[in-house]
């Protein structure tokens, strides 16, 4: 739900369900492998004379979005060329600013392109059922079912049975959202996601269990 710190938690962007937020990106500044930060975008863009250019407005729209100024942001984005505009960060970007106007359809189809341009990334599949949660036509359940796809392809990525665990508990279907949970805490950080989710109101229904545990 709210963060976490890999490929889909590593480099740690939005990937918890709840309050997504652009960890992901600060943490490649102090150096993670998967926030990007100008040096390691620009070394990943094709055009030597345009990546320093499109690295300094991403890490400015990253910036704005930090500071919750979507309108700025998007200023900073469309400088970005065309050619660059199918980037990793460029659309996880795009994706949060249009989160942070809650303009939900616009998030899912970023969301899809991002599952389209870069399959064998987490992010797009879990930003994917974020705004499908939220978008008009969408629901927990299609949330939750969307994320299932995403499990199977990732079964090593613990940032996705949690927001799985999330979405049962909000269902109630508690065992189900503890079986997920159990299996995010063997994935992953275990006392970090404990940490998180006796913080997160979509587990409410859990939070007497995790206090004892």
């Amino acid at each position: 739900r709210r963060t976490a710190t890999g490929p889909g938690s590593q480099r740690g962007l939005l990937l918890r369900e709840c309050h997504p937020n652009l960890s992901r990106l600060s943490a490649q500044v102090s150096g993670s492998s998967h926030d990007q930060s100008i040096g390691p975008f620009a070394v990943k863009m094709g055009h030597p004379e345009t990546s320093s250019k499109t690295a300094h407005h991403l890490a400015s729209a990253e910036g704005w979005l930090l500071l919750h100024n979507p309108i700025e942001a998007l200023g900073e984005l469309q400088c970005i060329p065309l050619e660059d505009r199918k980037d990793l960060l460029f659309l996880e970007l795009n994706w949060r600013l249009h989160a942070d106007l809650q303009e939900w359809e616009e998030a899912l189809k970023v969301a899809i392109q991002l599952i389209s341009e870069h399959p064998s990334d987490t992010s797009g599949y879990i930003l994917r059922s974020y705004a499908i949660r939220r978008s008009k036509e969408g629901s927990l359940e299609a949330a939750s079912q969307a994320l299932l796809e995403a499990a199977a392809k990732f079964p090593k990525e613990s940032i996705i049975p949690y927001n799985l665990a999330c979405y049962a508990a909000q269902l109630g279907n508690l065992k189900e959202a503890r079986d997920f949970l159990r299996m995010a805490l063997e994935l992953g950080d275990r006392q970090q996601m404990i940490r998180m989710a006796r913080r997160d109101e979509d587990l409410k229904p859990l939070w007497s269990e995790l206090i004892k545990g």
